[in-house]
């Protein structure tokens, strides 16, 4: 199988207490902000954007917030991530200007190809999948999209949401660079990996967010981090791809009546016994409202003063850890169960890396409760 893999977007989250601007660059402050950060930097490198710097937390724990401030966020420009070595040279960058690098914020992992291993046409998968022949495993949730003509074309499916910890996407790559924008440095990559460009590629693409980066070592138990250690070589980024693939992108024949989980497995990419199992947030979203009904009930119990202290506290981090794992401060603010009175007990204990959703709804809520 000709499969040619790529990181197609790397965000950092960094922190900025030495920070100093690396002279080799330019630096250019833009004229707008984030909903999380107040300053918009473009770093550029011989005329070309080299990266976006984002600093300045605007709900920083100096004014009351739930950021550090000295947060920051950076991302390499997306032509970069194409240039061989990307990761010791991004590297360089962040000790020229001072960045500790905290964890990867997000990391998109791409593969290119025209025909899976087993020899089926990628067309000819996502027609068979979009006519009911295949059954995903895993996320329930998913979306086709087609081009109505006299026959329905299929050029892209995904699966999960814009909020899970893993979105995966299955896609025309070919029709996307001609009607989108053209990124040559892509179809160099393609002719270098032995594809026909003169047929269509499609890419198969794991958006992952910082909480789809953990997994569970089988061998040790162990949880790890994906870090730039696994993706500064050709190798680390194809073995990283496959690790993901081996657990997002799972089909087998559908079968009426029979359980799915039941049936063999297509064999689509080259499967080895990789020791990393990433840690599969997103089923979280089938049991949603059982989730919030636990967090309701926890935190109310929290606040039932005939409780004695110590169940209370208990019942509180059970709490936060649920919220954490599922995303749920945004909404535990919103509902009021979750108030500023627990925010001080919560602040040794809540993730800092709370999505910018949630940022956003808490320093709503806190504002609003100012002016009471």
């Amino acid at each position: 199988m000709k499969l040619v893999t790529n990181v197609d977007w790397l965000e950092l989250y960094c922190d900025n207490t030495n920070f100093k601007p690396s002279p080799r660059y330019i630096w250019q402050q833009q004229p707008y902000t984030t909903r999380v950060y107040r300053d918009v930097w473009e770093v550029y490198h011989n005329d070309t954007l080299y990266a976006t710097y984002l600093c300045t937390p605007l709900s920083a724990k100096s004014n009351g917030g739930v950021i550090q401030d000295n947060a920051c966020h950076i991302k390499l420009a997306n032509y970069w991530l194409y240039k061989p070595n990307f990761v010791n040279t991004f590297r360089e960058f962040l000790l020229e200007c001072g960045l500790t690098v905290k964890c990867i914020s997000r990391i998109d992992l791409c593969g290119d190809f025209q025909y899976f291993i087993n020899g089926l046409a990628a067309k000819t998968f996502i027609k068979k999948y979009a006519a009911n022949d295949y059954s995903k495993l895993g996320a329930p949730k998913g979306r086709l999209y087609f081009t109505d003509a006299d026959v329905k074309v299929y050029n892209s499916m995904s699966f999960g949401s814009p909020k899970s910890d893993v979105l995966t996407r299955m896609y025309n790559k070919s029709q996307e660079l001609a009607e989108v924008k053209d990124k040559y440095y892509i179809r160099e990559q393609w002719l270098a990996g032995g594809l026909d460009v003169t047929k269509q590629v499609w890419r198969v693409e794991f958006a992952i967010k910082s909480h789809g980066t953990h997994s569970v070592d089988k061998t040790t138990g162990l949880t790890l981090d994906v870090s730039l250690n696994d993706i500064d070589t050709p190798q680390g980024i194809h073995r990283l791809f496959h690790i993901y693939a081996q657990h997002y992108f799972r089909f087998v024949p559908f079968a009426e009546g029979a359980s799915k989980y039941k049936q063999q497995e297509l064999r689509l990419f080259e499967y080895t016994d990789y020791k990393l199992n990433p840690i599969d947030n997103n089923r979280m979203e089938v049991s949603v409202m059982a989730d919030k009904k636990a967090v309701k009930y926890l935190l109310e119990l929290n606040h039932n003063k005939s409780v004695s202290q110590e169940e209370r506290h208990t019942a509180f981090k059970t709490a936060l850890t649920i919220m954490r794992k599922c995303h749920l401060y945004g909404w535990a603010f919103q509902k009021g169960y979750l108030s500023l009175n627990d925010i001080g007990l919560a602040q040794s204990v809540i993730n800092p890396y709370m999505t910018e959703e949630e940022t956003e709804t808490f320093m709503k809520y806190k504002q609003s409760q100012n002016k009471l």
